[in-house]
């Protein structure tokens, strides 16, 4: 009996530990916006939303004084903010579509090449702001990111500005 119960408590551990998708380190943010990146021809725009803290989350988090370190981040009024949020997630998607049609960029083929980041305190809150690097058809490109940390986790809040890098040293 104590056999099954240990073997049950350790499988369930496991299943806990593969499905655990927080990213605790700016550096995992790169590899979680790419995978992102590999799929948008194949995900739906609500699926890619998805990916995105939250407006719920982010007025909860902008409650929290132990993350929020100054009061200017929470004047702005939630039923605006949740339209901007939305507003500015959708104007991303559609730009980096429009963008990716115009450089024939076939996702699911796309290589990662870097992330390159710098964390950094933005009204109060912890940002990490960072481009990833990728290589398409022997081009290279740049996209910008940021995530906000929550205290345990970062979480994605903006993917913009795909732009053609042939700076990049391959």
């Amino acid at each position: 009996m104590k056999k099954s119960i240990i073997l049950l408590f350790e499988i369930l551990l496991f299943f806990s530990s593969c499905n655990n998708n927080d990213i605790t380190e700016p550096e995992q943010i790169g590899k979680q916006v790419f995978k992102i990146l590999k799929n948008l021809s194949v995900n739906s725009k609500a699926e890619y939303e998805r990916n995105f803290l939250s407006i719920e989350k982010l007025v909860e988090l902008k409650k929290n004084e132990h993350i929020v370190t100054e009061e200017k981040s929470n004047n702005k009024k939630n039923s605006k903010l949740k339209v901007e949020r939305f507003n500015v997630i959708e104007s991303n998607y559609n730009n980096i579509k429009e963008r990716a049609a115009i450089y024939g960029i076939n996702w699911k083929d796309i290589e990662y090449l870097d992330f390159v980041y710098n964390v950094e305190k933005d009204n109060g809150l912890t940002k990490c702001r960072g481009k990833i690097f990728f290589k398409y058809d022997d081009k290279s490109f740049k996209i910008e990111v940021t995530s906000i940390y929550t205290g345990n986790e970062y979480k994605l809040v903006e993917i913009k500005n795909l732009f053609l890098y042939p700076e990049y040293s391959l």
